[in-house]
Order: C-alpha cells, then sequence, then structure tokens
C-alpha cells in the first residue's frame, strides 16, 4: 500500500490529528465525570480505593444445598453458570458457559431457600472470597462469590 493511500485512508478517520486535543491542552482541561451517586455511606469510595466487587446475570445449574455452621447461620451454596459469546473474524458466532460458585449467608440463604430453584434466571452481586484447604504440602484453593445481593429475573 503507498504512503499517498494510508494517509488519505487516515484523513477519513473521525479520531485523526486534527479532532484530537494536544497533550497540553488535555492537562489543562478538567476532566467531566459522570456523577455516581452512592446508595449508603458504606459505598462511598475514593478514586484511588480498589473494590472487590463481582456482577453476574445467570441461571442457577446446581442443586442448591442448605446447612447451618455451629454458630446457627444459614448458609446456601449453588452454582450460577453465565454464556458468552462472541464472533470470529469469518462472523462464526463462538461460546461459551462458565460456573461461579455463590455462597449466601443467614438472610440471603433465607430468600435463596424460599424463592429459588435450579433453573431460576438471578442477578447477582456479590465479592470473591478465596478458602484455602489441605495439608502443606498439598495446598488447595477455592474460589468463590459471598452473595451481597440478589434478585430474581
Amino acid at each position: 500500500m503507498s504512503t499517498t493511500t494510508q494517509t488519505q485512508k487516515r484523513s477519513n478517520i473521525p479520531h485523526s490529528r486534527t479532532f484530537k486535543k494536544s497533550l497540553a491542552e488535555r492537562r489543562e482541561t478538567p476532566q467531566k465525570r459522570h456523577p455516581v451517586q452512592p446508595q449508603s455511606e458504606s459505598e462511598k469510595q475514593t478514586d484511588d480505593e480498589i473494590t472487590n466487587q463481582v456482577f453476574l446475570m445467570g441461571s442457577i445449574c446446581s442443586e442448591i444445598k442448605f446447612f447451618t455452621t455451629q454458630n446457627d447461620h444459614e448458609v446456601a451454596n449453588f452454582t450460577v453458570s453465565t454464556e458468552d459469546s462472541w464472533p470470529d473474524a469469518s462472523g462464526e458466532v463462538h461460546s461459551t458457559t462458565n460456573f461461579h460458585h455463590v455462597k449466601a449467608w443467614n438472610k440471603l440463604a433465607a430468600v435463596v431457600k424460599n424463592g429459588l430453584v435450579e433453573g431460576s434466571r438471578v442477578k447477582l452481586k456479590g465479592k470473591l472470597k478465596t478458602n484455602r484447604y489441605g495439608d502443606d504440602e498439598d495446598k488447595k484453593y477455592f474460589t468463590y462469590v459471598h452473595l451481597t445481593q440478589l434478585k430474581k429475573i
């Protein structure tokens, strides 16, 4: 491809150099941010804070298992499947299914017990947690979503 053709094609791109601000102009212009109102005081964060949040929408794909801990805390364990699809370069659509282990505690476990069954579609919000088990020679890790919000869809 010749240099002339490349230059012509670049000038047709809407984000070409003529539309971009110089670096000095960008530094002087304050960044506009969309106002995000936290729902509660505990959700207020600074820009430097990194949070552990997971949002999933999928189907419960396993039998929900319930138990009570020694301290009388109710726990519900289940698995949620999510699907992701994308087209490749030839236009053929590929998909993959991922499985996420979820634990609900106390009040949320009661909600799960009373309102959800295998096959239910749900929206989840939670935090990733990792448990380690096994001896020092054979350490194993188990990562799951610690449920904080749930909505049946």
